[in-house]
């Protein structure tokens, strides 16, 4: 177990070198040179857009500001985002001399910081009302395992009205993540996360949840080690609008082959589970030989209205931004035209317009 353990600690030091190596998403912001590739015609044909996942903040509380956001949003042609900063912040043990900023970078223990959904809606409020318009803030500072989470979410719509329009991105199951988070990780079946969902369809509340569809390393040759339990989540929680983060996919996490039938069935039965197709890493997973496999393109087309579009970027500049973005167009050119518009703009303003509304009147009918 311990040869194991040493194993698995070398293999993901080598992956977190590869990949910062490779890409500096998740970190502070850093000036690049270097030009976006150039795909002008299909931005132009494809406005306006909007992103379901767009991190302000990394995992030790650096970013950027939302008028910063904002900038790189306008000049990239985006028209509204779902923003949120990171709920778990990396330990630092000083013994190391060296500052970790990524939960890859070493063994460390995560814990929850609370503190971001204040700076976040104070940042909300001192924004223009154009400015703000663009924005739905997200709320995500809470422990998923604490009986006591809904109370820090009715204490951020009571103390910021006006402010929130959903909670998420935040993680039951996460590759990696979820054994180095201190106290322990939250269950699929935690009563304490099914408090969060109730309160969430309550009020309106869109949910954005990260929970894995299988783990790192499955046992289970049959089916996905997670998909039983994630069924009886969204058939329990039915009345709740939930955006299921990269469709349960991760870095490590790889789609099984039938992977997107899994997906289709699930959105088919489940009126108000959604999902999002962010991160660059899953991504990837879409194409063969730069090709968008057919049994994507097939998801993407048949449930047209029940999938969003998402960067899963971490304080980007604008660079950093248009480059995500253009990995996204092999996609949309293979997509009927109707198709490409409801994933990118109007599944979003559906579900946002609609759970501001009734957002704004939970809290009117519970001011302090």
């Amino acid at each position: 177990m311990f040869l194991m353990k040493i194993l698995l600690l070398v293999f993901l030091f080598a992956s977190s070198c590869a990949f910062h190596k490779k890409n500096a998403t998740q970190n502070p912001v850093t000036s690049s040179s270097s030009p976006p590739p150039s795909s002008e015609t299909s931005e132009k044909n494809l406005r306006p857009m909007a992103d379901v996942h767009f991190h302000v903040r990394n995992y030790i509380q650096k970013g950027i500001t939302l008028a910063q956001a904002y900038e790189t949003l306008k000049r990239a042609g985006v028209k509204r985002a779902a923003v949120f900063g990171i709920p778990l912040q990396q330990r630092w043990d000083m013994e190391t001399d060296i500052s970790p900023s990524y939960y890859l970078h070493d063994d460390q223990h995560l814990y929850y910081y609370s503190a971001i959904d204040a700076i976040l809606a104070s940042e909300y409020q001192s924004l223009t009302p154009t400015q703000r318009n663009v924005f739905d803030p997200m709320i995500v500072g809470f422990n998923p395992t604490d009986g006591r989470a809904v109370d820090h979410i009715k204490n951020m719509l009571r103390s910021f009205p006006g402010t929130f329009t959903g909670i998420g991105e935040f993680s039951i199951k996460k590759e990696v993540v979820s054994s180095k988070i201190a106290g322990g990780a939250a269950n699929i079946e935690d009563p304490a996360l099914g408090q969060i969902l109730n309160f969430a369809g309550e009020v309106g509340l869109v949910v954005i949840l990260h929970c894995d569809l299988d783990a790192m390393i499955s046992h289970n040759k049959k089916a996905p080690s997670y998909l039983k339990a994630l069924e009886k989540l969204f058939a329990k929680y039915s009345k709740t609008t939930i955006i299921w983060a990269h469709t349960g996919l991760g870095r490590y996490v790889k789609a099984r082959p039938r992977h997107t039938q899994i997906i289709s069935r699930l959105l088919s039965k489940h009126p108000r589970l959604y999902v999002d197709i962010s991160w660059d890493v899953v991504i990837e997973q879409f194409f063969h030989n730069k090709t968008l496999l057919p049994q994507w393109k097939k998801l993407l087309e048949k449930h047209s209205d029940k999938i969003l579009f998402g960067s899963d970027v971490v304080s980007p500049n604008h660079a950093k931004y248009k480059k995500t973005l253009h990995l996204y167009d092999d996609i949309w050119k293979e997509l009927r035209k109707e198709t490409a518009k409801k994933i990118t703009y109007g599944n979003y303003k559906k579900l946002f317009d609609t759970a501001r509304r009734k957002v704004r009147s939970w809290e009117k009918a519970n001011a302090r």
